[in-house]
């Protein structure tokens, strides 16, 4: 909670060129790994990412709508090795659930925390960290930056 003394900054709603200047350099930072990475590859390491501790591959799969076979196909693209049995991008790590043998677990590499670390750098550039700050927590807490701008513009 903001004090009177220290209030939130205004966040004003970005413009669309701004949002898909942003969304452009993301790609573009996931196509220097591989220049034909798909979609739902990003998708998964993303979702992989999101999560504090590793996540198994069936909820992967249940929370963007892939299949279990594509989402295991994405890990082992992500991961060490890809169906081809060739070296795959190393920022992914699938391993069994010593409670379920049957079920996979799934967890960022130290090489998908320092690339993910550089994704998310692209924002810490374009905006102050006390922007960004404020961002992260209302976006935490389910609201969007345009509704934000317009809660600051009823304030006044």
């Amino acid at each position: 909670m903001q004090s009177l003394n220290n209030p939130a900054p205004k966040l004003e709603p970005l413009s669309l060129g701004i949002r898909c200047e942003l969304f452009l350099k993301i790609i573009e930072r996931f196509r220097e790994i591989d220049s034909e990475m798909q979609a739902q590859s990003i998708a998964v390491i993303l979702k992989v990412a999101k999560h504090p501790v590793p996540i198994k591959m069936a909820e992967i799969a249940e929370e963007l709508g892939l299949s279990q076979s594509t989402v295991s196909r994405n890990v082992a693209y992500l991961g060490d090795w890809n169906r081809h049995k060739t070296k795959g991008h190393g920022m992914l790590e699938a391993y069994e659930d010593p409670m379920e043998r049957r079920r996979k677990l799934v967890r960022l590499t130290a090489k998908g925390k320092r690339f993910l670390s550089g994704v998310a750098d692209i924002f810490a550039q374009a905006y102050p960290a006390e922007y960004l700050k404020h961002i992260e927590e209302h976006v935490l807490s389910g609201g969007s930056l345009e509704q934000r701008a317009l809660l600051n513009t009823e304030q006044e």
